[in-house]
């Protein structure tokens, strides 16, 4: 209880002087800043955390899409000469499409 009645005589002290000083509500206010600063700090600490895991995310995701190139690489070198084919015996089929005649299809 003692000191509790300090407290508030410091306290009525401190808004004394801030009255006469002409800085009114000082204490209230540094108390404020103090309190949102400490919570901009937690947020700033989360923040912190979520870019970190969207960094390991990503970085996991770029690993991914690494190891599965790495596996179609083959496949693709392979699949290049026969597609060349295939447009060339497309080609051919046209082209000798075109010398039938329409009723001869029919």
């Amino acid at each position: 209880k003692q000191w509790y009645q300090r407290r508030v005589a410091i306290t009525a002290g401190i808004a004394d002087k801030e009255k006469e000083k002409g800085i009114t509500g000082y204490t209230d206010t540094q108390d404020e800043l103090e309190k949102i600063s400490a919570q901009k700090g937690v947020a700033d600490e989360q923040k912190g955390k979520v870019l970190e895991d969207m960094s390991d995310m990503s970085d996991k995701l770029n690993e991914m899409i690494r190891d599965k190139k790495l596996a179609l690489a083959p496949i693709i070198k392979e699949l290049r000469p026969l597609r060349s084919k295939c447009q060339e015996l497309e080609h051919i089929h046209s082209r000798k499409k075109k010398k039938v005649p329409t009723a001869t299809l029919r």
